[in-house]
Protein backbone atom coordinates (compact mmCIF):
# COMPACT_ATOMS: atom_id res chain seq x y z
CA UNK A 1 0.00 0.00 0.00
CA UNK A 2 2.59 2.42 0.91
CA UNK A 3 4.59 1.16 -2.94
CA UNK A 4 1.24 2.80 -4.50
CA UNK A 5 0.87 5.33 -2.14
CA UNK A 6 4.39 6.89 -3.07
CA UNK A 7 4.32 6.00 -6.53
CA UNK A 8 0.94 8.26 -6.84
CA UNK A 9 2.33 11.25 -5.24
CA UNK A 10 5.42 10.66 -7.81
CA UNK A 11 2.71 10.90 -10.18
CA UNK A 12 1.14 13.93 -9.15
CA UNK A 13 4.15 15.67 -8.75
CA UNK A 14 5.82 14.93 -11.84
CA UNK A 15 2.13 16.08 -13.53
CA UNK A 16 2.56 19.34 -11.45
CA UNK A 17 5.48 20.30 -12.97
CA UNK A 18 5.02 19.99 -16.40
CA UNK A 19 1.80 21.48 -16.37
CA UNK A 20 3.18 23.91 -14.38
CA UNK A 21 2.26 27.88 -15.51
CA UNK A 22 5.64 29.69 -16.07
CA UNK A 23 4.14 33.90 -13.89
CA UNK A 24 6.49 37.15 -14.91
CA UNK A 25 8.57 37.93 -11.50
CA UNK A 26 6.64 41.09 -11.08
CA UNK A 27 2.98 41.10 -9.04
CA UNK A 28 0.98 41.67 -11.20
CA UNK A 29 2.22 41.69 -14.26
CA UNK A 30 1.97 38.31 -16.53
CA UNK A 31 3.88 37.86 -19.29
CA UNK A 32 5.06 34.70 -20.17
CA UNK A 33 1.79 32.00 -19.54
CA UNK A 34 2.02 28.89 -20.92
CA UNK A 35 2.96 24.96 -20.25
CA UNK A 36 6.41 23.45 -20.35
CA UNK A 37 6.09 21.00 -22.68
CA UNK A 38 5.56 17.72 -21.79
CA UNK A 39 8.33 14.89 -23.19
CA UNK A 40 6.84 12.39 -26.08
CA UNK A 41 5.50 9.37 -25.09
CA UNK A 42 5.97 5.94 -26.73
CA UNK A 43 3.12 4.51 -27.92
CA UNK A 44 4.60 1.35 -29.72
CA UNK A 45 7.50 -0.86 -30.35
CA UNK A 46 7.84 -2.46 -33.94
CA UNK A 47 10.24 -5.46 -35.00
CA UNK A 48 12.60 -6.99 -37.03
CA UNK A 49 11.64 -11.10 -37.02
CA UNK A 50 12.99 -13.71 -38.85
CA UNK A 51 10.65 -16.60 -41.01
CA UNK A 52 10.27 -18.21 -37.36
CA UNK A 53 8.62 -15.17 -36.03
CA UNK A 54 11.90 -14.66 -33.58
CA UNK A 55 12.50 -10.88 -33.09
CA UNK A 56 15.89 -9.88 -35.08
CA UNK A 57 16.07 -6.13 -34.18
CA UNK A 58 14.20 -2.94 -32.98
CA UNK A 59 12.70 -1.69 -36.59
CA UNK A 60 11.20 1.87 -34.90
CA UNK A 61 9.15 3.18 -32.20
CA UNK A 62 5.84 4.83 -31.89
CA UNK A 63 5.78 8.60 -30.14
CA UNK A 64 2.87 10.45 -29.19
CA UNK A 65 4.02 13.38 -30.68
CA UNK A 66 7.38 14.22 -33.22
CA UNK A 67 10.21 14.24 -30.43
CA UNK A 68 11.94 17.05 -32.49
CA UNK A 69 8.68 19.47 -32.23
CA UNK A 70 9.33 19.27 -28.47
CA UNK A 71 10.50 22.80 -27.48
CA UNK A 72 14.04 21.86 -24.96
CA UNK A 73 13.26 22.63 -21.41
CA UNK A 74 16.50 24.62 -20.81
CA UNK A 75 15.11 27.39 -23.92
CA UNK A 76 11.78 27.20 -22.00
CA UNK A 77 13.43 27.81 -18.79
CA UNK A 78 15.81 31.07 -20.18
CA UNK A 79 12.74 32.03 -21.87
CA UNK A 80 10.64 32.32 -18.19
CA UNK A 81 13.28 33.61 -17.14
CA UNK A 82 13.39 36.54 -19.09
CA UNK A 83 9.61 37.23 -18.59
CA UNK A 84 9.43 36.45 -22.30
CA UNK A 85 7.94 34.00 -24.29
CA UNK A 86 10.00 31.66 -26.30
CA UNK A 87 9.76 33.47 -29.68
CA UNK A 88 10.64 36.76 -27.53
CA UNK A 89 13.71 35.27 -26.69
CA UNK A 90 14.87 33.44 -28.78
CA UNK A 91 14.92 36.28 -31.39
CA UNK A 92 16.07 38.46 -29.03
CA UNK A 93 13.04 40.66 -29.00
CA UNK A 94 10.40 42.37 -27.14
CA UNK A 95 6.80 41.96 -29.30
CA UNK A 96 4.66 42.61 -25.90
CA UNK A 97 4.74 44.47 -23.14
CA UNK A 98 2.42 44.65 -19.69
CA UNK A 99 -0.11 47.99 -19.72
CA UNK A 100 0.33 48.15 -23.30
CA UNK A 101 -2.29 46.30 -25.95
CA UNK A 102 -0.61 46.94 -28.66
CA UNK A 103 3.55 47.37 -29.56
CA UNK A 104 5.88 47.64 -32.15
CA UNK A 105 8.22 44.96 -31.99
CA UNK A 106 11.65 45.66 -31.15
CA UNK A 107 14.99 43.39 -31.94
CA UNK A 108 18.35 43.62 -32.03
CA UNK A 109 20.41 41.38 -34.20
CA UNK A 110 23.84 42.62 -33.70
CA UNK A 111 27.11 44.73 -35.66
CA UNK A 112 26.66 47.18 -33.28
CA UNK A 113 29.25 50.08 -33.66
CA UNK A 114 31.17 50.50 -30.00
CA UNK A 115 33.43 54.22 -30.15
CA UNK A 116 33.29 54.14 -34.56
CA UNK A 117 34.66 50.95 -34.34
CA UNK A 118 32.59 48.06 -35.89
CA UNK A 119 31.98 44.73 -34.11
CA UNK A 120 29.74 41.40 -33.22
CA UNK A 121 28.11 42.34 -30.66
CA UNK A 122 24.81 41.97 -30.34
CA UNK A 123 23.19 44.08 -27.22
CA UNK A 124 20.24 42.19 -25.68
CA UNK A 125 16.24 43.02 -25.52
CA UNK A 126 15.12 42.63 -22.71
CA UNK A 127 11.29 43.43 -20.84
CA UNK A 128 11.30 46.73 -18.76
CA UNK A 129 9.54 46.70 -15.08
CA UNK A 130 6.06 48.08 -15.09
CA UNK A 131 6.38 50.99 -13.28
CA UNK A 132 8.62 51.71 -16.30
CA UNK A 133 6.32 51.40 -18.94
CA UNK A 134 3.72 53.45 -16.45
CA UNK A 135 6.73 56.09 -16.72
CA UNK A 136 7.24 56.08 -20.98
CA UNK A 137 3.02 56.40 -21.08
CA UNK A 138 2.91 59.20 -18.39
CA UNK A 139 6.12 60.77 -19.98
CA UNK A 140 4.42 60.46 -23.99
CA UNK A 141 1.80 61.87 -23.17
CA UNK A 142 3.73 65.40 -21.87
CA UNK A 143 5.03 65.38 -25.83
CA UNK A 144 1.86 64.49 -27.27
CA UNK A 145 3.22 61.71 -28.46
CA UNK A 146 2.93 57.80 -29.17
CA UNK A 147 4.42 55.31 -27.15
CA UNK A 148 5.45 52.79 -29.69
CA UNK A 149 7.50 50.10 -27.27
CA UNK A 150 9.74 50.45 -23.98
CA UNK A 151 12.71 47.68 -23.64
CA UNK A 152 15.68 47.20 -21.72
CA UNK A 153 19.40 47.21 -23.44
CA UNK A 154 21.47 45.26 -22.07
CA UNK A 155 25.20 44.50 -22.57
CA UNK A 156 27.79 41.75 -22.44
CA UNK A 157 29.09 41.97 -18.46
CA UNK A 158 32.06 44.30 -17.67
CA UNK A 159 31.94 45.86 -20.77
CA UNK A 160 32.22 49.46 -21.13
CA UNK A 161 31.78 52.07 -24.15
CA UNK A 162 31.32 55.71 -24.57
CA UNK A 163 28.67 56.08 -28.33
CA UNK A 164 27.11 52.57 -29.37
CA UNK A 165 25.18 53.05 -32.56
CA UNK A 166 22.91 50.12 -32.19
CA UNK A 167 20.95 49.11 -35.00
CA UNK A 168 16.99 48.28 -33.90
CA UNK A 169 14.75 46.20 -36.09
CA UNK A 170 11.31 47.44 -35.76
CA UNK A 171 8.69 46.12 -38.28
CA UNK A 172 6.21 48.39 -39.57
CA UNK A 173 7.98 51.55 -38.97
CA UNK A 174 9.00 53.83 -41.85
CA UNK A 175 10.76 56.35 -43.06
CA UNK A 176 8.17 59.41 -42.38
CA UNK A 177 7.54 58.72 -39.04
CA UNK A 178 8.96 61.11 -36.51
CA UNK A 179 10.36 58.46 -34.24
CA UNK A 180 12.52 59.68 -31.47
CA UNK A 181 13.87 57.19 -28.60
CA UNK A 182 14.43 58.32 -24.74
CA UNK A 183 16.77 56.53 -21.79
CA UNK A 184 15.39 56.71 -18.37
CA UNK A 185 17.55 57.52 -15.50
CA UNK A 186 17.40 57.10 -11.85
CA UNK A 187 15.92 60.67 -11.48
CA UNK A 188 12.89 59.72 -12.67
CA UNK A 189 13.95 61.59 -15.98
CA UNK A 190 13.67 60.84 -19.52
CA UNK A 191 16.45 62.31 -21.50
CA UNK A 192 16.85 62.10 -25.28
CA UNK A 193 19.13 59.89 -27.49
CA UNK A 194 20.88 60.51 -30.79
CA UNK A 195 18.72 58.56 -32.84
CA UNK A 196 20.86 58.79 -36.70
CA UNK A 197 18.39 57.18 -38.87
CA UNK A 198 14.56 56.12 -38.63
CA UNK A 199 13.99 53.94 -42.37
CA UNK A 200 11.98 51.34 -42.82
CA UNK A 201 11.60 48.52 -40.09
CA UNK A 202 14.51 50.37 -38.74
CA UNK A 203 15.52 52.82 -36.43
CA UNK A 204 19.39 53.15 -35.52
CA UNK A 205 19.92 54.77 -32.07
CA UNK A 206 23.14 56.29 -30.13
CA UNK A 207 23.38 54.71 -26.65
CA UNK A 208 25.45 55.59 -23.81
CA UNK A 209 24.82 52.85 -21.33
CA UNK A 210 22.77 49.89 -20.99
CA UNK A 211 18.92 50.80 -19.87
CA UNK A 212 15.14 51.08 -20.18
CA UNK A 213 14.41 52.98 -23.57
CA UNK A 214 11.28 54.16 -24.63
CA UNK A 215 10.41 54.54 -28.51
CA UNK A 216 8.12 57.53 -28.99
CA UNK A 217 6.84 59.14 -32.12
CA UNK A 218 5.91 62.69 -31.69
CA UNK A 219 3.84 65.08 -34.13
CA UNK A 220 5.72 65.85 -37.34
CA UNK A 221 8.00 69.38 -36.44
CA UNK A 222 6.55 72.21 -38.00
CA UNK A 223 8.71 73.99 -40.37
CA UNK A 224 7.57 78.09 -40.90
CA UNK A 225 8.98 79.19 -44.20
CA UNK A 226 8.69 82.93 -43.73
CA UNK A 227 7.77 84.80 -46.90
CA UNK A 228 10.44 87.26 -48.38
CA UNK A 229 9.47 90.63 -47.37
CA UNK A 230 10.46 93.01 -50.43
CA UNK A 231 11.37 97.12 -48.75
CA UNK A 232 10.83 99.68 -50.87
CA UNK A 233 14.11 101.79 -51.28
CA UNK A 234 11.97 104.74 -49.18
CA UNK A 235 10.74 102.91 -46.53
CA UNK A 236 13.18 102.83 -43.32
CA UNK A 237 13.66 99.62 -42.12
CA UNK A 238 16.58 99.71 -39.25
CA UNK A 239 17.32 102.95 -36.33
CA UNK A 240 20.45 103.24 -38.20
CA UNK A 241 19.04 103.66 -41.47
CA UNK A 242 16.70 106.20 -39.93
CA UNK A 243 19.31 107.79 -38.57
CA UNK A 244 20.58 108.67 -41.91
CA UNK A 245 17.72 109.37 -43.38
CA UNK A 246 16.95 112.06 -40.42
CA UNK A 247 20.94 113.40 -40.98
CA UNK A 248 20.42 113.50 -44.62
CA UNK A 249 16.74 115.65 -44.27
CA UNK A 250 18.52 117.70 -41.90
CA UNK A 251 21.48 118.59 -44.33
CA UNK A 252 18.88 118.75 -46.80
CA UNK A 253 16.68 121.47 -45.00
CA UNK A 254 20.09 123.68 -43.88
CA UNK A 255 21.48 123.61 -47.36
CA UNK A 256 18.14 124.68 -48.52
CA UNK A 257 18.08 127.05 -46.26
CA UNK A 258 21.52 128.37 -47.05
CA UNK A 259 20.56 128.44 -50.74
CA UNK A 260 17.18 130.77 -49.49
CA UNK A 261 19.35 132.68 -48.05
CA UNK A 262 21.94 133.50 -50.40
CA UNK A 263 19.40 133.80 -52.74
CA UNK A 264 17.46 136.62 -50.82
CA UNK A 265 20.98 138.45 -50.58
CA UNK A 266 21.66 138.09 -54.42
CA UNK A 267 18.40 139.57 -55.00
CA UNK A 268 19.17 141.99 -52.91
CA UNK A 269 22.80 142.77 -54.07
CA UNK A 270 20.89 142.56 -57.56
CA UNK A 271 18.39 145.60 -56.20
CA UNK A 272 20.90 147.32 -55.00
CA UNK A 273 22.58 147.25 -58.40
CA UNK A 274 19.46 148.43 -60.08
CA UNK A 275 19.02 151.39 -57.62
CA UNK A 276 22.55 152.20 -57.88
CA UNK A 277 22.78 152.07 -62.20
CA UNK A 278 18.94 154.41 -61.48
CA UNK A 279 20.94 156.75 -60.02
CA UNK A 280 23.40 157.17 -62.10
CA UNK A 281 21.38 157.28 -65.10
CA UNK A 282 19.30 160.05 -63.47
CA UNK A 283 22.30 161.76 -62.95
CA UNK A 284 23.66 161.44 -66.76
CA UNK A 285 20.29 162.69 -67.73
CA UNK A 286 20.72 165.78 -65.43
CA UNK A 287 23.62 166.44 -66.75
CA UNK A 288 22.55 166.31 -70.52
CA UNK A 289 19.83 168.63 -69.95
CA UNK A 290 22.25 170.76 -67.90
CA UNK A 291 24.35 171.64 -70.76
CA UNK A 292 21.28 171.76 -73.06
CA UNK A 293 20.50 174.92 -70.85
CA UNK A 294 24.18 176.23 -71.21
CA UNK A 295 24.12 175.78 -75.09
CA UNK A 296 21.08 177.55 -75.48
CA UNK A 297 22.00 180.63 -73.71
CA UNK A 298 24.74 180.42 -75.83
CA UNK A 299 23.24 180.94 -78.50
CA UNK A 300 20.63 183.13 -77.24
CA UNK A 301 23.90 185.56 -76.32
CA UNK A 302 25.31 185.80 -80.20
CA UNK A 303 24.31 188.71 -81.71
CA UNK A 304 23.41 188.63 -85.64
CA UNK A 305 25.62 190.41 -87.72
Amino acid sequence: MKKVRRLFVLVLACSMLFSMTAMAKEVGAPVADYELAAPAEITGYWYWVDRNGKIVDLAWIDYSKDPVTVMPSEIVNAAVDQDKMVGEYMNNAVTGIWAMDKVVPVAQGGGVIVDDNATNLTFSVLKPELSRVYSAKDFAATLNGTLLNVVKVGVPANFGFDVANVNFYTPGITAEQNVKVYQYNDDDVWTECNVTEVREDHVVVDVTSAGIIAFIEVPAEEVVEEAAVVVPAAVVTTVEEADNVAAVAETADEEEADDVTAVAETADEEADDTEASDSEVADDETAVDDETTVDDEDATETPAE
